[in-house]
């Protein structure tokens, strides 16, 4: 099962309308004088989609919808622009882009007739960094070197460029304008550059064969054509072996050789393949055989930024298959259907792959189905209707990708993303961001996050910006439940189906939906476990706190002290199949039949709260369930009008229920788990203060947040609420009140043990020493089901059970109190 801990899996691009091209169109104009720029490049990083703006400095590009990279605007008298592919998005063709002039002189661009041999050497190093070496990188020539600015500083070997570098590759048929953003050589010899690429087809028809067939060679070597067989689960076809392993010393250990299933997961939501694995990836490429150099460098993925550590290419080279190695920056790496990395930031080549320089770079619309893969709008004559053109033109509004930038960008694309959020901020972006703080394990995330939190909230701590959002109306957008699912997925792959596609299936607010920080069923139930004779109890003390429950003519006693450990329990009374659900946060112990209608709802312990109150979840549909009401609240079940019936549980001492039920059952101390059951340990500190663990929307000082009051689950008791004080049963032992029009009786023990019966039309004023008495002296017998009258008139029990105040009057702020 894929299991990935740390800050969790990083999002990518829009979840859009699927449309075959998305259209971009925006004017280009000068900051400074307001006129248009023309010739001006605008294209897609890394690819084959382009346009120049026209003289009046308009861009009309479009491009597929599955190619979501940055869009590049360069001018060689412009600062360059680069947008993210969600804000071009939104722009219109009425939005303006100003460009801001950078000062370069144009005559400064000189085509030099000769040039020194020291420039001709520094040319060379900066061409075999750039674009390498061997054949391939024979057939690739730099058209326009003037636009190239070398220097040199503390031995460091810096190359700028004052305009787009002209590539012409001959063996792959492109040329490539490549905007350069820096190439250094560092004094240790190794290398790195970043820049973008613009590639153009100059295949013809007479070469157009070769070249196709150097391309499909190329693209057999690249990274992209094995993660297509990784994600297909076809790495015999596509002649590659995996392995994982350490680094140390110097030297790769073996790990594992892991089955693709272990390390891809598909993600419906997205459409994309997640890829994790432990340390390094090996990847041997069995399809091929050259000379390979054991100690090779290592390049960051995607063309925006190598980094090529220098390579030994002493006596240790021999014929073999060669191999690469993956590492990865983030939890994941994100592959499209086309084996493309979507996150291609995370990713670190090292090997044969980081060998791989401009000579062997193939645009990221390239497949081996078909060499250019996408065709370019303006040679497509294919016409989209005017429907079309309307969805294509829709603005997402979705503030998923947003948080998807976050996660899963290096620090530039994470800074551009907080800045969005700051400058566009809407209350909707709060939940999101507090469910990140809630999972995030990055610092540099964590500043972010606090800062902006801070200035738009107020808040600075995850419990803080929860009471914050409380206080007000829930503000979240359509995307928040895809978020839910995205990040926590990634604690527990269980937790997607709580949420994903739910948003429209909930009934309570999924803002108030909190992370209690375990896995599903990570605090273990106990399902159908060993019950005991009470005379083989020798491990309870008299004083020691049980929840019983009695159904039929069957007692059970689940002592505090174990149960505190579990949380939850699954058993059969009386052939009920029996959910016992005791929440340590809330101080409630409720027991429901998992039976409904005939049909059976097998329950479990989610990991989620809702307002501190544990929420319950079913096995066949991953419905959550409240705790509290029995009743499902987020997924398909809700649309059932499921309620669960509930069983009365009373919460004693061993020594009185014993005594009151001998033949009663209780739970054996052999779990099955290794944990300290003594009395009072699990949850110690929790219990020992008045503070809570986890914040609530509301606090009422009526009486301190533990103390403990009797509900009573009459008909419409929802609508009716009310909570007794167990102080109060103490003092008084008999009480009557009414819940909906319904008169009830309340009877309680000098331990506060209390129980609450329909008490019809009868008028009873005393319970003394177990003796119940009606207002005519007749005394009445007190059972666990029912009371009994002088007549054998019999008055049912009604399901009570005790809960922590400020549990209750977080679930009914409307309820009646009495203390």
């Amino acid at each position: 099962m894929l299991r990935i801990s740390g800050l969790l899996l990083i999002f990518f691009g829009f979840i859009e309308v699927q449309a075959q091209f998305s259209d971009f169109q925006f004017v280009l104009s000068d900051q400074e004088t307001s006129t248009p720029i023309s010739d001006a490049h605008v294209f897609v990083s890394n690819s084959s989609f382009g346009a120049i703006s026209d003289k009046n400095g308009n861009i009309q590009l479009s491009i597929p919808s599955e190619l979501k990279e940055d869009l590049i605007v360069s001018h060689v008298a412009y600062d360059t622009k680069v947008l993210r592919y969600s804000t071009a998005l939104r722009m219109t063709k009425n939005d303006t882009l100003f460009l801001l002039p950078n000062g370069i002189n144009m005559d400064a661009i000189v085509v030099e007739e000769k040039r020194s041999k020291e420039w001709k050497k520094k040319f060379k190093k900066f061409k075999e960094v750039l674009i390498g070496t061997g054949k391939e990188a024979s057939k690739c020539k730099i058209l326009n070197p003037e636009v190239l600015r070398f220097s040199s500083e503390n031995e460091v070997f810096t190359t700028t460029a004052i305009d787009m570098i002209s590539i012409q590759n001959d063996h792959l048929g492109y040329r490539i304008e490549f905007l350069l953003k820096n190439l250094t050589i560092e004094k240790n010899g190794s290398k790195k550059f970043i820049g973008h690429a613009k590639f153009v087809d100059i295949s013809t028809k007479k070469n157009r064969k070769k070249v196709s067939k150097n391309r499909e060679k190329i693209y057999k070597q690249s990274p992209r054509h094995f993660f297509k067989h990784l994600i297909k689960n076809d790495l015999e076809t596509g002649k590659y072996k995996i392995r994982t392993v350490s680094y140390k010393n110097g030297n790769f250990k073996e790990q594992s050789i892991p089955e693709v299933e272990d390390i891809v997961y598909y993600d419906s939501t997205s459409q994309h393949y997640l890829v994790t694995f432990d340390k390094f990836l090996e990847i041997k490429h069995t399809g091929i055989k050259k000379i390979y150099y054991q100690k090779s460098g290592v390049r960051q993925g995607g063309l925006e930024r190598n980094r090529l550590n220098p390579g030994d290419h002493g006596s240790s080279s021999r014929l073999s298959h060669p191999i690469s190695y993956l590492y990865k920056l983030t939890p994941s790496l994100i592959i499209n259907k086309h084996g493309n990395v979507v996150n291609h930031k995370a990713m670190q080549e090292y090997g044969f792959w980081a060998d791989q320089r401009m000579a062997k770079t193939l645009p990221l619309d390239y497949s081996i189905d078909n060499s250019k893969s996408y065709v370019p709008y303006h040679k497509a004559h294919s016409k989209k209707t005017e429907s079309q053109k309307k969805i294509d033109s829709i603005p997402p509004k979705s503030s998923l990708s947003v948080f998807k930038d976050i996660i899963y960008g290096d620090q530039n694309i994470r800074i551009k993303a907080f800045d969005h959020l700051d400058k566009n901020w809407e209350m909707a972006y709060l939940a999101p961001l507090l469910d990140l703080m809630r999972i995030n394990q990055d610092d540099n995330i964590h500043k972010e996050l606090t800062a902006l939190l801070k200035e738009k909230v107020g808040v600075s701590t995850y419990y803080e910006g929860l009471q914050s959002m409380w206080e007000q109306e829930s503000t979240y957008d359509n995307s928040y439940a895809a978020v839910k699912a995205e990040l926590y997925q990634h604690v527990d792959p269980k937790f997607k189906a709580y949420f994903e596609a739910r948003d429209n299936l909930a009934k309570i607010g999924l803002d108030e939906i909190v992370w209690g920080g375990v896995f599903q069923d990570g605090i273990p139930p106990l399902r159908y476990p060993n019950m005991i004779p009470a005379e083989e109890a020798g491990y309870l003390s008299n004083d020691d706190i049980v929840f019983a429950i009695s159904i039929g003519e069957e007692h059970r006693a689940y002592p505090k002290r174990i149960l505190a450990w579990h949380e939850f329990f699954v058993d059969k009374i009386a052939n009920e199949k029996i959910a016992g659900v005791y929440c340590t946060l809330c101080g409630t112990m409720i027991a429901y039949n998992m039976v409904h209608n005939g049909n059976f709802h097998d329950l479990g312990t989610s990991g989620f709260l809702y307002k501190s109150n544990k929420l319950m979840y079913d096995k066949e549909t991953q419905s959550l369930w409240s705790t509290i009401e029995g009743k499902p609240v987020l997924g398909p079940l809700t649309r059932q009008n499921i309620e669960l019936i509930s069983y009365s549980t009373v919460t004693t001492t061993w020594g009185k229920w014993k005594t009151a039920h001998p033949n009663t059952k209780v739970l054996s101390l052999n779990t099955g788990y290794d944990r300290n059951y003594d009395e009072g340990e699990a949850y110690k500190s929790y219990f020992t203060t008045d503070d809570l663990m986890f914040p609530v929307p509301k606090i009422d000082r009526s009486l301190k947040n533990k103390d403990e009051v009797l509900v009573i689950r009459a008909n419409g008791y929802k609508n009716d609420p009310l909570a007794i004080s167990i102080k109060y049963l103490k003092k008084k032992r008999l009480i009557k009140v009414e819940i909906a029009d319904q008169s009830i009786l309340v009877l309680a023990e000098k331990d506060g043990w209390s129980r609450a019966y329909s008490a019809a039309n009868i008028n009873f004023i005393s319970y003394k020493n177990g003796t119940l008495k009606d207002s005519e002296g007749n005394p009445w017998r007190v059972e666990e089901d029912q009371l009994v009258g002088p007549k054998g008139e019999k008055l049912e029990r009604i399901p009570s059970h005790n809960a922590f105040w400020f549990a209750w009057f977080n679930a009914y702020p409307h309820t009646r109190l009495i203390k």
